[in-house]
């Protein structure tokens, strides 16, 4: 699993900061807007 998000929650409220699913995931990719969903196809397409 690999998450994607297009802001950085890291910088947003301090609920985002905690994420149940991120802790699962094997990649993250926040904060790059659209290009994340891309960022994030490129490193599924290596696993």
């Amino acid at each position: 699993m690999i998450e994607v998000h297009l802001s950085d929650p890291m910088k947003r409220e301090a609920f985002r900061h905690i994420s149940y699913v991120g802790m699962a995931a094997v990649a993250h990719f926040a904060g790059h807007g659209a290009n994340s969903y891309m960022l994030a196809l490129d490193a599924a397409a290596r696993l």
